[in-house]
């Protein structure tokens, strides 16, 4: 079996919120899998604003050295799959994975005298979001449609593949949370694979317990799919 390099990108500052709990539940998976997983808290990371002078265009990655922006770009450059981990904040992504991606423009792409050229092509990504909203109100008012949008955007230019999208919908963390919640935007789910301990993250931690199991069942339906 090949193994990846896995960037998995936490968007969310909630260490215990829903999409925190998908991500870690995803890389319990690729890890017990043998993959190699590189886990990036943004709310961890010092990451300045982008400032729109655009000469990382000219030079292929932002001119500013003086924050974790280079070394976040490696990691972006160096994974084959990025799971970004980000919840819906007012019908579009925190702010913090907005910045992230104006910073990462030349890393991503490069201007051409036609069409933008990609710089990232040959990656795959996941999303993972959620909102408060729950099925079907979530779909039906389209309460998930600006995040999944933006995050294509960004993708889509920079040349890297979409696996698929799993919405946790009605995505509150604590006790009581209903098994059935959660959507996904990719047919078929199976359960084949068990959740197992790697490194730096363990199967057994409470971050992992409130993930509905319809939930998981989608994320590692996605996960078969790398």
């Amino acid at each position: 079996m090949s193994t990846y390099k896995i960037l998995a990108i936490q968007g969310s500052f909630r260490t215990q919120g829903a999409t925190t709990r998908m991500l870690k539940f995803a890389t319990a998976q690729l890890a017990s899998a043998g993959h190699q997983v590189t886990y990036l808290n943004l709310h961890d990371r010092k990451i300045d604003y982008c400032k729109g002078c655009r000469k990382c265009l000219e030079t292929g990655e932002c001119i500013n050295k003086q924050d974790d922006m280079p070394e976040i770009t490696r990691a972006v450059k160096a994974a084959d799959l990025i799971i970004l981990a980000a919840p819906v904040y007012w019908a579009n992504t925190p702010a913090i994975v907005k910045n992230l991606f104006d910073r990462l423009l030349g890393a991503s792409m490069m201007e051409t005298s036609t069409f933008p050229k990609p710089r990232l092509t040959g990656k795959k990504y996941i999303l993972l979001t959620a909102c408060n909203t729950p099925m079907p109100f979530a779909k039906w008012f389209g309460q998930t449609g600006g995040i999944k949008r933006a995050v294509k955007e960004y993708f889509r230019y920079s040349g890297v593949r979409h696996l698929g999208t799993v919405v946790w919908a009605g995505g509150q963390t604590g006790p009581g949370i209903s098994a059935s919640q959660g959507t996904m935007a990719a047919p078929g789910i199976s359960a084949s694979q068990n959740t197992m301990a790697g490194p730096c993250i363990s199967a057994n931690q409470d971050n992992l317990a409130g993930v509905p199991d319809r939930t998981r069942k989608q994320i590692i339906k996605l996960l078969e799919r790398i």
